[in-house]
């Protein structure tokens, strides 16, 4: 057994003494689950009476802070806040009873991950495979009193139960992505000042093309959406992708930055293939987290 499995029983064992008395009948079970790009996470899914939602609180990060130093009372609390402020949280995976499945099925939109990578996990899953990248579909769950979002992903038992196919599916998930979290392109510069001061650009030039002037001798330009949560989806979208050509009409290569956004190159600027292809590779080992990780790839447009 792994050092976090062990952490996380004595957990499920000790967390009751630091909850309130109104969670003191929730019941915990030790579960581990292949995310993406085979990451291993081990968590406890908290269990209450008469819920339909029963979420995964994660706890490796909790445990590699424990590495780092920090106290087993401290961290102790910090679990039990999270259990009692933030139940719907992003680090919690939700799974969802089927009477809620069905009525989600029209809030369906796509998401990219490695196809190699996750060759396992897309046995169970419909999907469709775009040069090395499967496209899946997901419905990202915003539950009240959390700005966290939940992503679940779609199975085949739940195509099933739809009783549509995979192309309907692939065809209604394409045209809620303007619906529910439309496609952005702002400058390099623009997200790493949103970065740094946590507030959003309002910069997309695929609403304000006649500003790209103002940024035209930037290098790079980043592709996502509003949520900038699986953004990389905006690449399906013919009516973005051609919006995006107009703007580099000599021709642009996609960097792929992580699952949750692109980078547009424009050949303007006159960087090889193979050089972009370093920068990538060299930033996917170094900067972005494994279960991160969509490509060591450049991809180069072809509007034909």
């Amino acid at each position: 057994m792994n050092t976090v499995k062990v952490f996380a029983y004595g957990v499920s064992e000790q967390i009751h003494q630091y909850l309130p008395e109104e969670l003191q009948n929730m019941e915990f079970e030790v579960v581990q689950n292949v995310k993406n790009n085979g990451v291993i996470l081990t968590g406890l899914r908290a269990r209450a009476p008469g819920e339909n939602i029963s979420p995964v609180l994660y706890l490796n990060d909790f445990y590699d802070e424990i590495k780092k130093g920090a106290s087993i009372e401290e961290t102790m609390e910090a679990i039990a806040s999270c259990i009692k402020n933030c139940r719907n949280d992003a680090m919690m995976n939700l799974n969802v009873g089927s009477h809620e499945i069905d009525m989600l099925q029209d809030k369906v939109t796509p998401m990219f991950i490695n196809g190699k990578a996750n060759r396992d996990i897309l046995q169970s899953m419909p999907h469709i495979q775009v040069e090395d990248l499967a496209m899946i579909f997901k419905v990202d769950l915003k539950m009240p009193g959390s700005s966290g979002i939940g992503t679940m992903k779609i199975k085949n038992e739940m195509l099933e139960r739809w009783g549509i196919s995979k192309e309907e599916l692939y065809n209604r998930a394409v045209s809620n992505i303007q619906k529910y979290d439309a496609p952005v392109l702002s400058p390099m510069s623009e997200m790493v000042f949103e970065l740094s001061t946590g507030s959003d650009s309002d910069t997309n030039l695929l609403e304000k093309p006649e500003m790209f002037n103002e940024y035209k001798d930037e290098m790079m330009f980043v592709l996502t959406n509003e949520s900038r949560h699986h953004g990389t989806v905006a690449l399906v979208c013919p009516e973005v992708m051609n919006k995006v050509h107009e703007l580099m009409p000599e021709g642009f290569y996609i960097l792929p930055s992580s699952i949750h956004e692109t980078l547009i190159v424009s050949k303007d600027c006159e960087i090889s293939p193979k050089h972009l292809g370093q920068m990538v590779r060299e930033i996917n080992h170094e900067m972005v987290d494994r279960e991160d990780v969509l490509s060591d790839r450049v991809y180069e447009y072809d509007k034909d």
